[in-house]
């Protein structure tokens, strides 16, 4: 599939004609990725926290538990869906249209399949977990199995029409993509408040989220035959020799869904066996909490594959050398200052969230810290993807995970070190990997040496964020005593960090855009201020 010559042909309608490989929309899909991933981030401090208040902390414990179990079928597809994606980006760069629909035919047929095969082990789960878990979900044995059903059928019906998602990112469309998710994601946690306000229990909940998410799938199918006009599915154009080459880079790509599944939901099966679901739900909280951070790099670092898979497909290849130190320098900016709030204020944050039983300062520090080696993991795992040498870094993230799984185990069976030992058992194996590995990995490949790539990447975020930490601690340190007092240092911190990242780090063309933007509402509104034109 590499090799494929590419189709001369007119650029497709839509198509920025000046630039096909996305590079020039790259700020622009960041920045509608992140404004649609609000709504995932509010909701995810909004359901947890009424579900624990209207049904409990058992019952929060088994929903968390509920989706560990079918998160698991995940591993069905072995990642056909997400190949999709570099390669629509491949071919969408060479205005290939006759290959995207190869792909998109082939990918389906493999997903459909895959689908069957989802929703035939949902049934099976469903029908023995009395025999496997009876005894461990307090009475709430019933409940699960229902709600797993409807979480399974929601997750089948993704899977077979998961390419149409690949199509849409291929194409750069990421605006479509996010507006689709927030709408339905919304729509979704809506219902869900609700029929929490109106006394309805767990299983309704995992009805309204698989309903609003099967017509998120419809929604997705309709706007990726907009986003890709000549877009066709057809038999015929489905052949095995498409289906083994997807199978084969996503195989590589799965690595890291792997060990991040195997990791967290057996570290679910080991909290829940060894300590109950209500100390499964305090574990997953700040988790919780680290999730939605990693979601917005995510959707920064999953822009960086079809990207750079149409950039090499066009031979920029030092374009790419500079895009990957510029991609995980800002991704330290993003994440640093909110590992930095979790490491100091993390108790607090639980507090105010969940209330005082999740007030375990611990547990946000060290999964805080574990995280700063995932900021640099997911864009220096993305350009590798893109590149298709991916292989050897999702291999190190398989073998960190396998061993961080094992200390789990050791630290609450061996040790019963409790929920602390389980999280440092978590962080430490992993954040060698991708602190230390993937960097030194990802040097010998593009040959940068590695002692300048951590000073280019990691100079600059701690210069710029320091006084921002300063500040906290002070406040840390007043908070006991003086409220008041360390109130108004972390809000000088705050306000250190937003003049340094707003003369130092961001680029001179998005600020030029915020200013522009804001030029426009102060005339609206009437409103004439120094700085500002006209």
């Amino acid at each position: 599939m590499e090799t494929t010559t590419p189709i001369s042909r007119p650029a497709p309608v839509g198509a920025a004609a000046h630039d096909l490989t996305g590079r020039s929309r790259l700020v622009a899909n960041i920045l509608f990725t992140w404004a649609g991933q609000m709504v995932f981030f509010i909701a995810g401090f909004i359901m947890p926290r009424l579900i624990d208040h209207k049904l409990g902390p058992e019952v929060l414990g088994v929903w968390d538990f509920s989706w560990s179990l079918v998160t698991y079928s995940r591993f069905v597809d072995m990642g056909v869906g997400s190949s999709v994606n570099r390669y629509v980006g491949r071919y969408w760069g060479q205005q290939d249209i006759q290959s995207i629909n190869r792909v998109l035919s082939s990918a389906t047929a493999a997903l459909v399949v895959a689908a069957l095969v989802i929703l035939a082990g949902t049934i099976a789960v469903v029908t023995t977990m009395p025999m496997w878990f009876g005894d461990r979900l307090l009475g709430y044995t019933a409940v699960t199995q229902k709600s797993v059903f409807c979480l399974g059928v929601m997750l089948s019906a993704g899977t077979a029409v998961g390419a149409y998602n690949g199509v849409l990112t291929g194409c750069h469309r990421w605006e479509l993509q996010t507006m689709r998710n927030a709408f339905w994601h919304m729509a979704t946690v809506m219902g869900m408040i609700v029929a929490l306000v109106l006394g309805a229990g767990l299983v309704t909940l995992a009805v309204i989220t698989a309903v609003g998410q099967i017509f998120a799938h419809v929604t997705l199918v309709t706007l990726a035959y907009r986003a890709c006009p000549g877009l066709k599915l057809k038999r015929s154009y489905a052949d095995w020799e498409t289906i083994k080459q997807l199978y084969i880079y996503s195989g590589k790509t799965l690595l890291p869904t792997v060990s991040e599944l195997l990791l967290n939901q057996t570290t679910s099966f080991l909290i829940i066996g060894s300590l109950g679901p209500a100390a499964l739900a305090i574990f997953t909280r700040p988790r919780s909490l680290l999730r939605q951070m990693d979601s917005l790099e995510r959707k920064m670092a999953i822009i960086l594959v079809p990207t750079t898979s149409s950039m090499e497909a066009v031979g920029k290849h030092k374009e790419i050398e500079r895009l990957v130190v510029k991609s995980v320098r800002y991704s330290i900016y993003l994440v640093l200052p909110l590992v930095l709030v979790l490491v100091v204020f993390g108790g607090q944050v639980m507090h105010l969230w969940m209330g005082p039983n999740y007030a375990n300062w611990v547990l946000p520090a060290v999964l805080a810290v574990g995280f700063l080696g995932t900021c640099i993991q997911t864009p220096i795992f993305s350009m590798l993807s893109g590149l298709n040498i991916h292989g050897r870094g999702g291999l190190g993230q398989l073998f960190g995970a396998a061993v961080s799984a094992a200390s789990v185990f050791v630290a609450l069976q061996v040790f019963h070190a409790g929920l602390a030992g389980a999280a440092v058992a978590v962080t430490v194996p992993l954040l060698v990997v991708n602190l230390i590995y993937l960097p030194v990995l990802l040097c010998r490949r593009v040959g940068q040496n590695l002692g300048e790539f951590y000073r280019e990447v990691a100079m600059g975020p701690l210069l710029y964020v320091l006084p921002f930490g300063l500040f906290l601690c002070a406040g840390r340190i007043l908070f006991e005593s003086h409220l008041l007092w360390a109130a108004v240092a972390c809000l000088a911190g705050a306000a250190s960090l937003f003049v340094l990242y707003w003369t130092e780090v961001l680029p001179k063309g998005l600020k030029s855009t915020v200013n522009r933007k804001g030029e426009k509402i102060l005339r609206f509104a009437g409103i004439r201020l120094p700085g500002f034109s006209g």
